[in-house]
């Protein structure tokens, strides 16, 4: 279930079979209830200029997603080991038909032990780098030599992208 519900599209995957993207219905639960309820509670800065989503694996996904689609809301986004390969084309889709602030900064990153195939998971990165820059976004590709596809490696990260993110 926590494929569908971190997937923002839906579509067949060769390894985990059909995944039912319910992503969308996770952040408009997100920016319609919780991120209100957390900004009335607590002593928040509201604004998306102070709003940041990040994950990792299919949370980097959804951060990505997030930052392409709710831009109005997030400005900044820590994907760390992004699946984005999970749903590419449809990423692309949303990055084409989105508004993004100029303001935004994106954090992407990826171990060098998490692919096979090194030079296409650079590639697909490459691309929603130079598609943020294009819009006068700002973004930073980490890649983590020696880094893996646990929690282990990604707390390594950190400070780096909270310096990233929020200089």
């Amino acid at each position: 279930e926590r494929l569908n519900e971190f997937s923002p599209h839906t579509y067949k995957n060769s390894f985990f079979g059909f995944i039912e993207g319910k992503g969308q219905q996770l952040m408009d639960w997100v920016i319609q209830e919780l991120k209100p309820m957390i900004d009335k509670k607590y002593r928040t800065y509201p604004f998306r200029e102070c709003s940041a989503v990040g994950g990792s694996s299919m949370g980097g996904l959804m951060a990505l997603y997030t930052v392409i689609k709710y831009n109005q809301y997030f400005s900044k986004a820590a994907c760390l080991s992004s699946a984005i390969s999970m749903c590419f084309l449809q990423l692309q889709e949303d990055l084409k038909n989105s508004w993004i602030d100029s303001d935004t900064k994106v954090y992407f990153s990826f171990g060098t032990n998490e692919t096979t195939n090194l030079a296409k998971t650079y590639a697909m990165h490459q691309f929603f780098y130079d598609q943020f820059i294009d819009r006068g976004a700002s973004c930073y590709i980490n890649v983590v030599q020696d880094g893996n596809h646990n929690e282990a490696s990604w707390e390594k990260e950190n400070p780096i992208y909270l310096d990233y993110l929020w200089k």
